[in-house]
């Protein structure tokens, strides 16, 4: 009962958001699992979860950047949303 009402809780937010935002970065925005997206500076960040505010969009569980950084983005990171190049689901596989 709790899956399937996640599953329309889930389903509602990306009709909702359908045709705004990637399908991996929506399904970010509600279920925690391992995603990663590129920006256009070339930088990739891998990441749990996402919360989408206004043009931006805070990236949490920060598991790895490839800016060369020695930050540990503990409490996540903002990013425009117009600098997203790309946004993948599992990308070391489920």
């Amino acid at each position: 009962m709790i899956n399937r009402l996640k599953d329309m809780w889930l389903r509602r937010k990306w009709n909702h958001w359908e045709g705004k935002y990637s399908r991996a970065l929506t399904k970010a925005n509600g279920d925690d699992f391992d995603y990663a997206c590129g920006l256009r500076s070339g930088t990739v960040i891998r990441f749990t979860a996402a919360t989408f505010d206004g043009e931006f969009v805070h990236l949490s569980g920060i598991v790895d950047t490839s800016c060369g950084m020695r930050f540990t983005f503990d409490r996540g990171i903002d990013v425009r949303l117009r600098d997203i190049e790309w946004v993948a689901d599992a990308p070391k596989g489920s």
